[in-house]
């Protein structure tokens, strides 16, 4: 049997990366590509452009469609996505063959999204899905439906759609399941990454996107996820070539832990307690994680971690803080310090906003995702 992934969301899955230092293609992992054929997996997976479904031509005609089409193939240099990488790491890490195919489409809202407008078939991201992925399997018996990679949010950051983007991630997870007939279909998330924006755009919801697909995993049997906020980027919101392979390998891991079994596959880190403990004139809060591989890592060579600070009357500041540090005893901690009680309502957070500083892994290359704001729990 072949394990068939599905690659969905926007640009970031669809791969911005400069194509430069790429994945290199392996025999045992395939692609259905736009053009509704198998073929070896090569970076760029996604050339929508070439797609048989009208959803993702946009308003071209004919001619221009062919005249674009050319150009692409001509003088492309954006495409490098996360989906090559995770596909060689499951395949080696649990000796199944992989298959991937690409759906994602730059740009796109969880409107756009919407099971219900699978009726339209190709005029509808959810339709062409639903048929490419159908039509993959009726080409191949030996294949399997074992999964679905998803990495979107960014065109639901904004007041109204981030009200609603819990409720619609629910619906559409539901609808994957039920529309491909795999009731506890795995789901596996990226959270959002940085972005480097116009001061104008409101990064709140930025953040509350974030922290709602750090907890989907949560309320959700089978959904997982694991952050970009660390990782590089090619441009002003894309993650970089090497940032995806980084992010592949996570995913993989992710997959490999949660989907196959695999219990020496490293696991995501979650968050656990957070908590405080005054001695003295000085109150030490104490953040334990979950699912840390060997321990957690910080390059700052002081041991300072950049991007954990306190939320207090809506306003997040690290001078709330005089000491960020790793816990030396123990490998799953870490450390803040302050001057004198906590404020009334203070919280914890990490990764606010559209690019925080935000480095602090473990020794697997595991990212510690953004979150918050956290309750203390104070008195400890």
């Amino acid at each position: 049997m072949r394990d068939l992934w599905i690659l969905a969301g926007q640009s970031n899955m669809e791969g911005c990366g400069n194509l430069e230092d790429l994945e290199l293609p392996a025999p045992d992992i395939r692609a259905f590509i736009h053009g509704d054929q198998w073929r070896i997996a090569a970076e760029p997976l996604h050339w929508l452009l070439e797609a048989t479904d009208p959803v993702h031509h946009g308003d071209r005609t004919p001619e221009q469609l062919a005249a674009d089409r050319a150009e692409a193939r001509r003088s492309r240099i954006k495409g490098s996505g996360l989906g090559l990488t995770f596909a060689k790491a499951v395949a080696a890490g649990s000796g199944t063959p992989i298959d991937l195919i690409p759906c994602a489409h730059g740009g796109t809202s969880m409107a756009q999204w919407n099971p219900e407008l699978a009726p339209l078939g190709g005029k509808s991201l959810f339709g062409a899905m639903l048929r490419r992925t159908r039509l993959a399997l009726a080409t191949s018996p030996q294949t399997r439906v074992k999964g679905v990679l998803w990495y979107q949010g960014e065109s639901d950051a904004d007041a109204e759609s981030a009200k609603v983007y819990r409720k619609r991630m629910h619906t559409l997870i539901a609808e994957f399941r039920k529309q491909l007939d795999v009731p506890d279909l795995p789901f596996l998330m990226v959270q959002l990454g940085p972005f480097a924006c116009s001061e104008h755009l409101n990064s709140r919801w930025w953040t509350e996107i974030r922290e709602i697909q750090r907890t989907l995993p949560d309320e959700i049997p089978g959904a997982g996820v694991v952050p970009a906020i660390d990782l590089e980027t090619d441009d002003a919101i894309h993650i970089g070539t090497q940032g995806h392979k980084r992010l592949g390998h996570r995913m993989a891991n992710l997959a490999l832990r949660t989907v196959y079994d695999v219990s020496t596959a490293p696991s995501p880190v979650k968050w656990g307690k957070v908590t405080s403990a005054q001695n003295g004139q000085i109150t030490t809060i104490r953040v334990e994680f979950e699912g840390v591989n060997g321990q957690l890592v910080t390059p700052d060579p002081a041991g300072r971690i950049p991007g954990i600070a306190l939320e207090v009357d809506g306003v997040v500041d690290p001078a709330h803080t005089f000491k960020t540090m790793l816990d030396p005893d123990a490998p799953n901690a870490v450390l803040l310090c302050r001057e004198g009680e906590l404020p009334p309502g203070a919280k914890l957070t990490y990764g606010t906003g559209f690019q925080p500083f935000c480095q602090l892994t473990d020794t697997a290359d595991m990212a510690v995702p953004a979150a918050g704001p956290l309750t203390i729990d104070a008195g400890v």
